[in-house]
């Protein structure tokens, strides 16, 4: 599913009705389970991705808000500098390993 085609606009409107007939305390599932969606459609693998990046992020923010309450102020920074290098590990990883390519070979877009 590509930004320019039918079935993008479908599901972006589908979307973004149900995120205005939901209640509020379903947006943020709604919104985590379209874009596992979104991204699983181009390529499976990359739903496996996101959800290693969703789990660990949300382990980190319950040891973050921990280490908050506890005024431990090492910790926290030392949570954050995790939660941000797991992210760019896991980005850094899927650009610059051997991940196939859904749009085909596109070096010549990466050398510009």
């Amino acid at each position: 599913m590509y930004f320019d085609t039918l079935s993008y606009l479908l599901f972006l409107s589908f979307v973004t009705l149900l995120f205005w007939r939901f209640p509020h305390r379903y947006h943020k599932p709604l919104l985590l389970l379209s874009s596992y969606v979104f991204y699983m459609s181009w390529l499976p693998v990359w739903g496996l991705i996101l959800a290693v990046m969703t789990i660990a992020n949300y382990l980190f923010v319950i040891r973050l808000a921990a280490a908050e309450r506890e005024r431990r102020g090492f910790l926290r920074n030392f949570f954050m500098f995790q939660s941000e290098r797991t992210d760019f590990l896991q980005i850094y990883g899927v650009h610059h390993w051997k991940f196939p390519e859904p749009l085909g070979d596109v070096s010549c877009i990466r050398r510009l």
